[in-house]
């Protein structure tokens, strides 16, 4: 199971078996906005990085519960 607002995504543990326990335990966030990581811009992988982290919306837009 997962949730979607305006600052990401939380996605939450979900069983078939019981479905009255949806939304406990929380199993990961993906946050999109930016925050300070430090990556250096000196750093040869900048590019690459700034690169994955424009991207970062389209992937929380990516993905889809199961059913």
């Amino acid at each position: 199971m997962f949730l979607k607002n305006e600052n990401g995504l939380n996605v939450y543990f979900y069983s078939a078996n019981n479905p009255k326990q949806a939304g406990v335990g929380r199993l990961f966030t993906i946050v999109k906005k930016a925050s300070d990581v430090a990556f250096p811009p000196d750093n040869p992988e900048y590019s690459l990085y700034r690169q994955l982290a424009n991207e970062r919306s389209s992937v929380i837009n990516s993905i889809k519960g199961i059913k």
